[in-house]
């Protein structure tokens, strides 16, 4: 077989420098992603509570609305009772 020996090589320098390089480029890499998953996620919460408040207002709106012409109809029939009431009989 020829003149092979068992016993490895040893590690030099520069393969445990590109080792530990090679193992920040993947933290780096991991990391910008759970960055980017973070932020995608916030900005997914942040438009589902701006749609939340904008309905909550609507409702309000739509609520108050209801009110103030509910309030113009008891009125109006307030109204109508003083003057049938008070009308003369013929």
């Amino acid at each position: 077989m020829g003149n092979e020996s068992s016993t490895p090589k040893p590690v030099t320098h520069e393969q445990i420098v590109s080792i530990i390089n090679a193992s920040n480029v993947k933290e780096k890499v991991h990391s910008e992603k759970t960055a980017k998953s973070v932020e995608l996620i916030a900005y997914i919460l942040l438009t589902v509570i701006c749609v939340a408040t904008l309905f909550l207002v609507y409702r309000l709106i739509v609520k108050y609305e209801r009110i103030k012409n509910q309030r113009v109809v008891d009125r109006a029939i307030s109204l109508n009772n003083v003057t049938t009431s008070t009308a003369p009989a013929h």
